[in-house]
């Protein structure tokens, strides 16, 4: 005779549910079934850096993006990298330099590990802050604008794959400081 009562208290148990949290089960359901799948090919290419001038095919070899595989990408929302703004979404490419990913519509900048955070851009500023025999003291306003420009915008709408390719290109050691001019001399 007892057991009937529990049956009865089972409804309002389940009644004191937060309706917040319901909403926000249906909220994210709503974005996923709207989500888009997106998928970045990430590849890299490189300058020639010194020797023997390079026969026409090793130029060609150089120029020829390669899968760029174990890289980390950083999403934020926008059009802009504004490190202000949390980091959306990172990932990893596989072995053959591929993302996928699914992202609610919307616009996002892609960059890599040395525009995420404020780490790297601090590190230049304190690095190349003055002139010095080889290079030219970085140019602040330069600096700012290279760590705004995402190396990738992609605009997602619901329900449509979105494919993009996203190339690396590895400068010359004496050329990879953005902002700031190399005034040494190139190697033979």
């Amino acid at each position: 005779m007892k057991k009937w009562r529990y049956y009865l208290l089972l409804p309002f148990v389940f009644s004191c549910t937060s309706p917040k949290l319901v909403s926000s089960n249906s909220d994210e359901k709503q974005v996923k079934e709207k989500a888009s799948n997106v998928h970045i090919q990430l590849t890299t290419t490189a300058s020639y850096c010194g020797g023997a001038y390079p026969s026409d095919e090793t130029l060609a070899q150089l120029r020829t993006p390669k899968p760029e595989s174990q890289v980390k990408i950083f999403i934020r929302k926008g059009s802009e990298n504004d490190l202000s703004k949390p980091v959306f979404k990172e990932d990893v490419s596989d072995a053959s330099g591929k993302i996928s990913l699914f992202l609610p519509p919307g616009t996002y900048a892609v960059v890599y590990a040395n525009k995420a955070d404020s780490t790297h851009y601090k590190s230049l500023l304190s690095t190349f802050h003055t002139t010095t025999q080889y290079r030219t003291k970085i140019d602040k306003a330069c600096l700012d604008a290279w760590v705004k420009k995402p190396e990738l915008v992609i605009t997602v709408t619901a329900n449509e794959a979105v494919e993009s390719t996203l190339n690396r290109h590895v400068n010359c050691s004496w050329n990879s400081v953005p902002c700031s001019g190399y005034t040494g001399p190139l190697p033979p």
